[in-house]
């Protein structure tokens, strides 16, 4: 039976409206039960039928009333986070008017409408684990199922790449096979006069005839016998260029197919290779985190050595957990050809969006700066788009294609990257935190070193010696890259793709910390 029935009329079969109790413990309308007893010559209960020697005189059921008018209140409110009876939640309310019951003088009507709030309450307390659970298994299916499209997208992008090969060695072969016709056809060229010339001496030195040859009247046929050979050959060079036309045909459609099935667009002589991206080891630590500003990103119940659930080291970035630091300096950002104009002609404005800061993210300078202001706390409407738990935030607008933008930090750690905008928000786990699930992908910055992290898996230690970073995405071939800006570009990592959806740049900002989005004129001489 709904839990609503317990409260509806037995007569009415509607939300109860002046409850009154009779003396054997049942609740109808006041009006309701007026009604049916006044159709009766001697009252009885319409439910058990219980006898009165004449009408009783009820009064209203205060408590009882209270209840129904509480429910539908009520409503479809979610329940707390934690079910557990909190100051001011919606069970303590409840918990509440069962002491009023106390108003009620009779004790077996007391009982009963007790019973009934009892039942009630439990009620309320089972849908709303449910509806808990329920919201639980929808967030791990909708991961696993994330995860899937990526293993997918992943699988897609190695055919094609395999495809694209073979389409290669295919079309050298064929330009091989063509640049032997057209040496041979280059040849017969050559050879046709040469042999029509001595071939019609040949005819004229004959005499005599050998048996079964058969020789032309004169010379006047041998002439016509060699126009015809030569027309002979002409047409067999035309049908060989016929067939060299058909073969590149057929190589550029291969090609087309290709680039169709991969998404990408194929690449040319003229271009460049791109580099090897950078393997993140699964046995690298994260960067380490102040004890100062530990409670900004871990959960209550972690440790200062932790990171969103992630083990990190304790004032130092030893690539392998319990081994002594290593005597060799840490890797310097990699050598790539590259210009800061080169960079800038994929310049795309970005801004940081208000309405996905945390409340200790101050955003300013006209979305250019967000600084963390904690113990501070911006007063901002709650809403789904925003991080509650973790002070990050988003920036705009969402990028598909190629686009570049610059950034300085202040302060530790910093981290800076891109995220889709299906990454949960409400969380202070791995699953709200950048770079630790599949939806995120960022580098995290502190005391001039850097680590790149993606899907809780930690890149190389490197050295960061600059608080400038450039930020390259590029869509069309899978890629985001991260620079270090001194006096040039230096590449500091890239990850590849699949990146499937729409991509927002985003931030994690610890106490005391700020990152500052550079405009496309700011002075390169003037590094921070």
């Amino acid at each position: 039976m709904d839990e609503m029935e317990e409260l509806n009329c037995s007569i009415c079969q509607c939300p109860f409206r002046c409850p009154v109790t009779t003396g054997c413990g049942h609740s109808f309308c006041s009006e309701c039960l007026q009604d049916h007893w006044g159709r009766q010559t001697s009252p009885s209960c319409p439910l058990c039928r219980h006898p009165y020697p004449e009408r009783p005189k009820l009064s209203k059921s205060v408590a009882l009333s209270r209840i129904c008018e509480w429910l539908q209140t009520v409503g479809s409110k979610a329940p707390p986070d934690d079910l557990c009876p909190l100051p001011g939640s919606q069970l303590q309310e409840s918990r509440a008017l069962a002491d009023d019951l106390c108003s009620i003088e009779d004790e077996e009507t007391r009982g009963s409408v007790r019973q009934e709030l009892q039942l009630v309450e439990s009620r309320l307390r089972a849908v709303w684990e449910a509806e808990a659970a329920l919201t639980e298994r929808a967030d791990s299916l909708r991961e696993s199922m994330w995860r899937a499209r990526v293993q997918l997208g992943r699988a897609l992008g190695e055919v094609g790449r395999r495809m694209e090969g073979t389409v290669a060695e295919e079309g050298d072969r064929l330009e091989q096979s063509r640049a032997k016709l057209r040496e041979r056809w280059t040849e017969l060229s050559a050879l046709i006069p040469q042999q029509g010339a001595a071939l019609l001496q040949g005819w004229q030195r004959l005499e005599p005839c050998p048996d079964g040859l058969l020789l032309p009247a004169g010379q006047t046929d041998v002439c016509a016998a060699l126009t015809a050979l030569q027309q002979v050959v002409t047409t067999a060079v035309e049908q060989l260029q016929a067939q060299l036309c058909g073969s590149s045909t057929h190589a550029a459609d291969q090609a087309d197919q290709t680039q169709d099935l991969d998404g990408q667009t194929p690449r040319t002589d003229t271009q460049t290779p791109r580099p090897e991206a950078q393997t993140a080891g699964p046995d690298v630590q994260t960067l380490g985190v102040d004890n100062a500003h530990a409670s900004n990103i871990l959960p209550p119940a972690a440790s200062a050595d932790t990171v969103g659930g992630v083990e990190a080291p304790s004032g130092n970035m030893d690539p392998t957990p319990g081994t002594a630091a290593p005597s060799s300096p840490l890797p310097g950002p990699s050598v790539e050809m590259v210009t800061r104009e080169q960079l800038l002609q994929s310049w795309t404005a970005v801004s940081f969006d208000e309405s996905t800061a945390s409340g200790e993210l101050r955003v300013s300078e006209q979305g250019a700066l967000a600084s963390n202001v904690w113990p501070e706390s911006q007063e901002r409407a709650e809403g789904r788009g925003r991080f509650q738990r973790l002070c990050q935030v988003l920036g705009l607008p969402g990028l598909e294609g190629r686009h570049y933008w610059e950034v300085a930090v202040s302060g530790q750690p910093v981290m800076v990257g891109l995220a889709h905008s299906e990454m949960d928000r409400r969380r202070r786990d791995n699953a709200s935190l950048l770079g630790r699930n599949p939806f995120s992908w960022c580098l995290e910055v502190s005391q001039g070193k850097a680590v790149a992290w993606h899907d809780r898996q930690p890149g190389g230690t490197l050295q960061a010696p600059h608080s400038n970073i450039g930020l390259l995405l590029d869509l069309p071939q899978h890629t985001l890259t991260f620079y270090s800006l001194g006096p040039a570009p230096t590449l500091l990592h890239r990850f590849s793709g699949p990146f499937l959806h729409t991509l927002f740049p985003a931030f994690y900002i610890n106490r005391k910390a700020s990152v500052r989005i550079l405009p496309r004129n700011w002075v390169t001489g003037k590094l921070v």
